[in-house]
């Protein structure tokens, strides 16, 4: 795969409003042999609880393939609520 060096946002949207973004780095910004580095991934509170956050991380699954490298703050356990058991 063929990545160039830069870091990108997706805005997350919900009914015509933002609910979120994601921000991904590519080529030598994600870092060892990952194409892709999920630097932050944020949903406003007012959205949080729907799936909006799961439905985006797929989409970007969907728009770049690739190998990913994902990190979060140990403190943060909002962030691994439910996906693991």
């Amino acid at each position: 795969m063929n990545c160039i060096n830069k870091v990108d946002l997706i805005e997350v949207n919900k009914n015509n409003e933002v609910a979120g973004f994601i921000l991904f780095n590519t080529g030598k910004y994600a870092g060892g042999q990952a194409n892709f580095s999920v630097h932050e991934l944020f949903v406003a509170k007012s959205f949080r609880s729907r799936g909006i956050a799961t439905r985006a991380v797929n989409k970007l699954l969907e728009m770049y393939k690739g190998t990913y490298r994902v990190e979060q703050l140990e403190k943060n356990k909002l962030a691994t609520k439910g996906l693991f058991c």
